[in-house]
């Protein structure tokens, strides 16, 4: 978890994160590929944004790559995003995972929300509460 409600979920040993400020995080791409709202290929050089918008800084250009688009860092000149198919993407072994976990958490997250409504046992105001039936916190 970044910043709350904001989840990265990465393979191992690809990511170095540089600054944890909440306003401004920043993380350097070290390898590999991570898939999400937002692909990151370290080893083409390429951003593809499966929903919502990114925005990508190289040296001195910035680019907006929005919803359905890629950015290829590779060419030459000016940098231009452009359209690419996303179900392909979809298809992922870590998108499916994140899509799986995302919806293993939002259950959860109802389940701890009637303790955390309720003030029931166990509350303590807001936080992170340890949910043994989903093994996970929420």
């Amino acid at each position: 978890m970044l910043t709350p409600g904001v989840f990265l979920r990465v393979g191992d040993n690809t990511l170095k994160l540089v600054s944890t400020n909440l306003a401004n995080t920043e993380a350097d791409l070290i390898k590999g590929q991570r898939d999400g709202l937002c692909t990151f290929d370290a080893d083409q050089r390429q951003v593809r944004v499966l929903r919502g918008e990114a925005t990508v800084q190289d040296n001195d250009q910035q680019v907006k790559v929005k919803d359905g688009c890629e950015l290829d860092l590779n060419q030459t000149g000016r940098l231009k995003a452009a359209k690419f198919d996303k179900t392909a993407y979809e298809a992922s072994d870590l998108y499916r995972f994140s899509d799986l976990r995302s919806s293993y958490l939002a259950e959860a997250n109802v389940d701890m929300a009637r303790q955390y409504y309720a003030g029931g046992p166990g509350w303590y105001g807001r936080g992170w509460y340890w949910d043994p039936w989903f093994w996970s916190y929420t």
